[in-house]
């Protein structure tokens, strides 16, 4: 990052504590095998658990089937995350072309 924005940069100690400051207890920072820090929120680390150990196989139609699957189980997830009121329903007219 420094590259691209020289000395505007914000430290990695600076980004993960506004980080943490924003979301709080539903944001997890986490190291999977080495790699660098994996930042997910916590509805969502399962399903990243669930790609990281996964069976990879030799079939390359089987790998896309299956991160198909985990990648509808987080858009299942951000639905489900959308705070919506059950007391106003809005007109069907105002979704037409």
């Amino acid at each position: 990052m420094h590259d691209v924005c020289g000395d505007k940069t914000y430290s990695t100690a600076y980004i993960k504590h506004k980080l943490e400051e924003f979301f709080g207890e539903f944001l997890i920072i986490r190291k999977i095998n080495g790699k660098r820090n994996v930042v997910t929120l916590k509805d969502t680390a399962a399903i990243l658990h669930d790609f990281y150990s996964r069976n990879k196989s030799d079939n390359a139609e089987n790998d896309k089937i299956e991160l198909l699957r985990i990648a509808s189980k987080v858009v299942k997830s951000d639905i489900r995350s959308i705070r919506g009121s059950l007391n106003f329903y809005p007109c069907p007219l105002i979704f037409r072309p």
